[in-house]
């Protein structure tokens, strides 16, 4: 939907970015099994790269030439930045090898 139409995806990046932030301030209890932890580290994966795909996306299409994400989204984005820092590089560079 990002691709085909990035101005409607615009307007629920606010609820996306609030969705996002609890699956990655999410913590497995200390003792869960390693599947848990894995399982839980894969859904932060996924979202971290999708939130990079979105970031990237959704103002490049702007149709208008205007920046088309909200104050929230882009405090969820900085947030995401600043705590995820190491895990945003791998997933960029993971989309970066299968783009080439």
């Amino acid at each position: 939907l990002v691709v085909v139409d990035p101005e409607e995806t615009a307007r629920h990046l606010d609820g996306i970015g609030e969705r996002y932030r609890k699956i990655l301030d999410f913590k497995p209890k200390d003792n869960a099994v390693k599947q848990e932890v894995e399982k839980v580290n894969e859904a932060k994966k996924g979202v971290l790269k999708v939130t990079l795909l979105l970031n990237d996306i959704v103002p490049a299409n702007a149709s208008s030439g205007g920046n088309l994400q909200s104050e929230k989204w882009k405090q969820y984005w900085e947030w995401v930045v600043k705590e995820f820092r190491a895990q945003l590089a791998s997933v960029e560079q993971e989309v970066k090898s299968q783009a080439a």
